[in-house]
């Protein structure tokens, strides 16, 4: 269930940082505190459906998104992780996406490098 709790916390503290939105932002157009969100981002928080639904619609953010292929017994899985990091970079700017990929090939780089010379 902790797994479940945390996945979801993730994708929708992802989605919320992509739509630029605050913690507080997102408490008021829900109707919630700013503590519950975060303890919801940070799955510690069991929510209701209800309140699920309102966090949705404040970050407007649909269903469908935040369960796509979500088996948290896979969670280990390469395509778990990149349908997490195609979820995080989603809604960020084409600059910061191209950072991202640039980061990652440098990176990607550096260890085959390091690899190699051992």
């Amino acid at each position: 269930m902790d797994d479940v709790l945390k996945t979801i916390g993730m994708r929708l503290r992802a989605h919320r940082k992509g739509r630029g939105l605050t913690q507080d932002e997102v408490a008021e157009l829900a109707g919630m505190t700013q503590s519950y969100i975060g303890s919801v981002e940070r799955g510690e928080q069991n929510l209701t459906v209800v309140s699920l639904d309102k966090i949705l619609h404040a970050i407007n953010m649909k269903y469908d998104e935040l369960f796509k292929s979500m088996d948290v017994n896979e969670a280990n899985t390469s395509q778990y992780i990149l349908n997490e990091i195609t979820a995080k970079l989603r809604y960020r700017s084409l600059s910061e996406q191209r950072f991202v990929l640039q980061f990652v090939d440098n990176l990607i780089t550096w260890k085959d490098e390091k690899d190699d010379s051992n």
